[in-house]
């Protein structure tokens, strides 16, 4: 090693085969389906809305979430894994629908 820009033997890997990275099989990567609502969301629909500061607990832009109307307040639950409920009044909420088919028309 009387070059100073010599590699050391120990960390020449030239001569070494190329490593090959074994992938997960195709079954593990499969996206599962979500758990379909119980309980009080039994019979709910899904929806597509655009929520900007309604429901902080669900969050903002266009979400999927399921949707059950009562007399006074309509509750939300967000479509997916996180299991995340909240209540909105019902004339918010009629807004809110409002918004999202005048932006669906929009585009």
């Amino acid at each position: 090693m009387n070059d100073l820009l010599e590699i050391p033997t120990f960390l020449d890997r030239r001569s070494e085969p190329p490593v090959k990275h074994r992938h997960a099989p195709k079954s593990k990567l499969k996206m599962t389906k979500p758990p379909k609502p119980t309980g009080r969301f039994k019979k709910a629909e899904l929806m597509k809305l655009q929520l900007w500061d309604e429901a902080p607990r669900i969050g903002s832009g266009l979400r999927f979430v399921y949707v059950k109307t009562g007399w006074k307040w309509v509750y939300l639950r967000e479509h997916g894994f996180n299991i995340n409920t909240t209540r909105i009044r019902k004339a918010k909420f009629n807004l809110i629908l409002a918004h999202t088919k005048r932006r669906e028309a929009s585009e």
